[in-house]
């Protein structure tokens, strides 16, 4: 649930800094980009968290340590693949690209919401 729950909250966020230069002049600081950067932060280790903990839960005793070093190589690729995905930064803009990230976060609810409960 945990998972979940990271995943919309993530989702909103990352809309909401996408939106950041349509918003009124008045609200355009440092201080509200850097809550927002903040409240991200603590949703990404809200998810690396609630990672950790399933597998911990979800794996059988003997399997731990061979699930907890896939999730942590597959963790890495999709670290690349987010990173490769930057270059849509470069030829699109940022706005684009946090809104793909937040499409990104919208999809993965739907494999989230078939873990079973441990």
């Amino acid at each position: 649930k945990l998972m979940l729950l990271v995943a919309a909250l993530g989702a909103s966020n990352v809309a909401l800094m996408a939106s950041f230069p349509l918003w009124p002049d008045a609200l355009q600081q440092n201080y509200f980009l850097a809550l927002l950067f903040l409240i991200q932060v603590m949703v990404h280790g809200g998810a690396r968290l609630s990672r950790k903990t399933y597998l911990v839960d979800f794996a059988p005793e003997a399997d731990r340590p061979s699930y907890v070093s896939l999730s942590n190589t597959a963790i890495g690729l999709f670290t690349l693949i987010g990173a490769a995905l930057g270059t849509l930064a470069g030829v699109f803009g940022v706005q684009v690209l946090l809104l793909v990230f937040s499409g990104l976060l919208l999809l993965a609810l739907l494999p989230g919401s078939q873990l079973k409960e441990v």
